[in-house]
């Protein structure tokens, strides 16, 4: 759970392998402000599916998700801010001082 009001920095590595096949990789680590990183995604022979071809990964969607969010229940609107989306083919150094991430 994140606490409001708080910095959070999520890391992503995606290995893609053959599309339809179980090799690609998705690995996954959060650092809340000031904290150190903690994986919570490590799930290798991945099968990613693509179901049109030549139109491979181009966009990426940044949404508020409400996990287990009871519709029965009167929750307040959740925003979320983002100060920074960055991609890259190469690992970068996280943007806080944090504990590094093992990159193999």
């Amino acid at each position: 759970m994140y606490r409001a009001d708080r910095w959070v920095t999520i890391y992503y590595r995606v290995s893609i392998g053959r599309w339809d096949k179980p090799d690609s990789a998705i690995e996954a680590w959060v650092a809340m402000d000031g904290q150190p990183y903690k994986q919570w995604i490590n799930m290798h022979k991945f099968t990613l599916k693509n179901d049109t071809p030549k139109q491979d990964y181009d966009t990426v969607t940044l949404l508020t998700y409400m996990t287990n969010k009871s519709t029965s229940v009167d929750h307040p609107a959740a925003y979320t801010w983002y100060d920074e989306l960055i991609v890259a083919s190469k690992p970068i150094a996280a943007p806080v001082a944090s504990a590094p991430v093992s990159i193999r």
